[in-house]
C-alpha cells in the first residue's frame, strides 16, 4: 500500500497576526530541517512507526 500523498496539518492563528504566523512557520521549517520530527517519533512513536513500515505506509509525522 502506498503512503498518503496528503500530509496537510493546520494551526489556527488569529487573522492579521502575521508576526505569529511567520514565527510558527519559521519554527516548523527549522524543526523539520533539524530532524526534530524524527527525534519525537523515536521517543514517542517508535512502535507505531514499525507498524506503518510493516504495512508499507509512510509514517504520518515526517517525510
Amino acid at each position: 500500500m502506498a503512503g498518503s500523498e496528503n500530509n496537510d496539518w493546520g494551526i489556527a492563528v488569529r487573522k492579521g497576526n502575521v508576526k505569529l504566523l511567520a514565527e510558527i512557520n519559521s519554527f516548523l521549517k527549522e524543526f523539520k530541517a533539524s530532524g526534530g520530527y524524527k527525534v519525537l517519533t523515536e521517543k514517542y512513536f517508535r512502535e507505531e512507526k514499525k507498524l506503518f513500515d510493516a504495512q508499507g505506509i509512510d509514517f504520518f509525522f515526517y517525510d
